[in-house]
């Protein structure tokens, strides 16, 4: 909890295991009951969390490849 509001964080980790990056998700106001969180939701927070790892795992082999990175978005 932070700043009033429900909050997942988890840190995104280099081959070496530092933290490049920490994912902060909002999950709602603190002033309203929280509904249960359903299967099928946990299903998709963790299908995000395992694609946006990829991505990262991805970034991080390139550039030890010597790769150029680059964003598309």
């Amino acid at each position: 909890m932070a700043y009033a509001e429900r909050r997942l964080a988890a840190p995104l980790r280099d081959d070496s295991g530092q933290a490049l990056i920490i994912v902060d998700m909002n999950l709602g106001d603190m002033d309203t009951p929280a509904p249960p969180a359903s299967d099928s939701e946990m299903r998709q927070i963790g299908r995000m969390m395992r694609l946006l790892t990829t991505a990262s795992d991805q970034v991080v082999a390139d550039s030890h490849h010597g790769r150029i990175v680059t964003c598309l978005g």
